[in-house]
């Protein structure tokens, strides 16, 4: 025997594909609220679980011809769970109380400014323990800003050989100074 939950939906899904916006509407009425306490159950925030939500129904109208949802209510369980998931990984935040910035003591900038020549010295000193080539390559890359093709054309050689001296010279560095240095190369 059927269950007549799903011969419900079946009939709903049907008539979304046909473009029924009542069909539309009452898919959202029947399950929003599931779906909502669902969200707001990982993502612990009103507006993010109101994102993924929105997203999940604006996807489910503007694609409704092209879905096969054999179940609806575990294809929306489904896609709820990812959108959640998304918006966890893609909204690393966390929300600091006031009172806790103001708490906070700032470092002197006499500190700040050792740190800085503490760094800097161990930069140069990792790349000064590169091959001379290679050293060379890497500083008209990242502090001279020339191109891969410019670089070539000035040493005559390949392409994919400064694109290796360049890998060789960051890896040596990320060895050296760790990954949180190493990202910052990357950004240049």
């Amino acid at each position: 025997m059927e269950h007549p939950e799903k011969n419900i939906d079946e009939k709903l899904v049907s008539l979304l594909k046909q473009g029924n916006h009542l069909a539309f509407q009452q898919i959202y009425e029947r399950y929003w609220e599931q779906l909502y306490q669902s969200v707001h159950n990982v993502l612990h925030d009103q507006a993010l679980t109101e994102d993924v939500l929105h997203e999940l129904f604006t996807d489910l109208w503007w694609r409704r011809e092209q879905l096969e949802i054999r179940n609806l209510k575990q294809y929306l369980a489904r896609a709820v769970r990812n959108g959640a998931l998304l918006k966890l990984r893609n909204n690393r935040w966390v929300a600091i109380p006031p009172q806790f910035l103001t708490d906070l003591s700032t470092v002197p900038d006499v500190e700040l400014d050792l740190d800085h020549r503490d760094l800097t010295k161990t930069i140069e000193a990792a790349i000064d323990d590169l091959p001379e080539r290679c050293k060379v390559i890497f500083q008209m890359s990242r502090f001279e800003h020339y191109s891969i093709p410019e670089i070539a054309q000035h040493f005559n050689i390949s392409h994919r050989t400064v694109e290796n001296q360049l890998h060789r010279a960051l890896k040596h560095l990320k060895a050296i100074l760790g990954a949180i240095i190493f990202q910052f190369f990357h950004l240049f």
